[in-house]
């Protein structure tokens, strides 16, 4: 199987655009990279990327062969090309009404239930931000570059400020445009250069930064066809610290799998025109989670105002999105808030990118479909292996804003071992079915929420 993946990986190299003279290397646990250095003269040197990710520098012979060879060694987990990727926005659309998007969304209603709040942050990946941009001006609390050559990280393309605005601009000061989340704060990181490209060991460290930074929300408006292991390592990462990744999911209109917006653990976005249609440039796919506004999308640059298209314009509206989430629902976790946002998407039809967000209805979702935990149902009980196929735990009960909105449900042997746990997602619909794969006996269940309260009883099972 190794050997088919790698035959794959470097069949694709001559389609692929990467940085010559350089691979990303994972070694296993407890292995020297200097080991590597030691057995190859032209290996210039090895740098640390994360863990036990490095980046290797050569100078003779082509990529291909340094993986070949590099693949070969028992202490190395993977290698792979260091691949360009590049931001998802296409040309001006200048006949576009300005911030339609936000209409469409029901972004206004939202705004009556939660306009966000400052303790929570949206990091923009992007080619830095313009953080004294009258819109933006106070909302950005932190930027770095992690671009070699470009290490102010001051914007100098104008589409991650672009994006900036989209997610999270200033409101009600009299000045522009309105963001989706008016109070949450800008963690503005550069990762791609003026040009609008980017490697993936920069965007991976950056990644990781965010979310060491205190980042909620982490928006990536940049992707390539490229699967890389060492991004998705770091998007894994920042998911298992909580973080919400979101991603657009590119501009080639086809179905090709485009990454990071592929990644399991990354919230794909696909990109609609103003009356619910797929934009013809918008990739599509059923690894595409959701879609939103994306053409002819009005919002700050450099020094002004402008419309820009792509995905790259309908990754921030999730973005800000995912920032009112948070601030209304803190205690959410990023699985749950995902789930919400796909689950209360507007119905498109079938056009390959998922429903369309609304703003309003995933933040009033939580109240209709929200798992009650006051008087669960626990049915049936006992349970009868040779007779029923679940257990369902279930309380559709509506309780405005008391409910609590994220719930687990934990199983217990009598004598206290954890036996196993489950999480209540919105999907379920206030319905939590489980399979025991369990010993015949009895069980306790406690069921909490994020707020401490708790609700328990016994389970009977007979085999």
């Amino acid at each position: 199987m190794r050997i088919f993946l790698l035959s794959l990986l470097l069949a694709s190299l001559s389609f692929s655009e990467y940085k010559e003279g350089e691979v990303l290397v994972k070694f296993k646990d407890g292995v020297s990279p200097a080991s590597i250095k030691s057995r190859a003269e032209n290996i210039l040197s090895i740098e640390p990327i994360f863990e036990i990710t490095y980046k290797i520098r050569f100078s003779k012979g082509k990529v291909e062969d340094m993986i070949t060879s590099l693949q070969s060694e028992s202490n190395v987990v993977y290698a792979e090309p260091n691949y360009i990727r590049r931001i998802c926005a296409t040309t001006n659309d200048p006949g576009s009404s300005s911030q339609w998007g936000l209409s469409k969304i029901e972004a206004p209603l939202a705004w009556d239930i939660g306009t966000g709040t400052d303790s929570i942050i949206i990091a923009i990946v992007d080619t830095g931000v313009n953080y004294n941009h009258e819109d933006l001006k106070g909302k950005v609390i932190g930027s770095w570059s992690f671009v070699s050559s470009e290490p102010d990280p001051m914007d100098k393309n104008g589409h991650g400020t672009h994006v900036a605005g989209i997610a999270g601009a200033s409101t009600n000061n009299d000045k522009g445009i309105a963001g989706v989340a008016w109070n949450c704060k800008i963690l503005a990181i550069k990762g791609l250069d003026s040009t609008g490209s980017g490697f993936d060991d920069k965007l991976a460290i950056a990644i990781r930064y965010a979310a060491d930074n205190g980042a909620r929300v982490i928006n990536m408006s940049f992707g390539d066809s490229n699967y890389s292991r060492t991004l998705q390592d770091a998007c894994d990462s920042a998911f298992g610290k909580g973080c919400l990744l979101v991603a657009a999911a590119g501009n080639y209109g086809t179905n090709v799998r485009f990454y990071p917006a592929a990644y399991d653990s990354v919230l794909a976005v696909g990109a609609t025109d103003s009356n619910d249609r797929r934009a013809t440039f918008s990739n599509y796919g059923d690894w595409v989670d959701v879609a939103a506004p994306g053409q002819g999308i009005y919002s700050t640059k450099i020094n002004n105002y402008d419309y820009m298209s792509g995905t790259s314009q309908g990754a921030p509206f999730v973005s800000g999105l995912a920032g009112l989430v948070f601030s209304l629902y803190p205690y959410w976790t990023n699985r749950y808030a995902a789930e919400t946002i796909k689950a209360s998407a507007e119905t498109i039809g079938n056009q390959g990118i998922g429903g369309r967000i609304n703003a309003y209805k995933t933040l009033t979702f939580g109240e209709k479909w929200a798992f009650g935990i006051k008087k669960p149902l626990v049915f049936p009980n006992p349970y009868i292996s040779s007779k029923h196929k679940f257990i369902t735990f279930g309380d559709p009960i509506i309780n405005e804003r008391k409910l609590t909105l994220n719930a687990n449900i934990r199983i217990y042997n009598i004598i206290g071992e954890l036996m196993k746990e489950l999480e209540v997602l919105p999907a379920d619909l206030g319905q939590k079915t489980w399979k025991p794969e369990l010993s015949a006996g009895v069980y306790i269940y406690i069921i909490k929420g994020d707020d401490g309260s708790k609700a328990f009883g016994k389970i009977g099972i007979i085999r």
